[in-house]
């Protein structure tokens, strides 16, 4: 990830994080064969999932809607998690 400008996170082994210069941010999710990448920035998102995909092998499975068994759904400005058993 750092050969993409993204910082592993001290808090999670999983979680890293790029900041540009103007402030916009984005945080990966990676975990074993699942990542997500969301941001304030849709063109930043794109552009650092775009590197991600050609150092690894990989698909854009486009809105992330899953990760790690939890349902994800945005509903305006609310974004909803759902893990059902």
């Amino acid at each position: 990830m750092s050969k993409i400008g993204s910082e592993h996170s001290q808090s999670d082994a999983g979680i890293f994080i790029h900041k540009a210069k103007n402030g916009d941010i984005v945080i990966a999710m990676i975990y074993v064969n699942d990542s997500g990448f969301m941001g304030n920035n849709a063109t930043l998102v794109k552009e650092k999932k775009k590197a991600f995909m050609g150092i690894w092998e990989c698909h854009d499975l486009g809105k992330l809607k899953e990760f790690l068994e939890i349902t994800i759904r945005c509903s305006g400005r609310k974004i909803i998690l759902d893990q059902k058993m």
